[in-house]
């Protein structure tokens, strides 16, 4: 029992890893932004704030390309 609650939030996370990887397997740069953007705009809180960190893990090389 133990050992069930202690994989279940990595168990989530692999689970919505598995969905953008299904999901946005084409994809690349701005278009792979878009979608996991698309992907932090609905879902309950924690998968919000999942996508959203991703998100922003994805944009920031974007974002430095941009700057210089």
């Amino acid at each position: 029992m133990r050992l069930s609650i202690w994989f279940a939030e990595p168990i989530v996370k692999m689970r919505l890893i598995a969905l953008l990887v299904d999901g946005c397997r084409s994809l690349r740069d701005g278009t792979l932004a878009g979608a996991i953007h698309g992907y932090a705009q609905y879902g309950d809180p924690p998968v919000q704030e999942f996508m959203s960190r991703l998100l922003r893990r994805v944009c920031s090389p974007l974002f430095d390309i941009v700057r210089t």
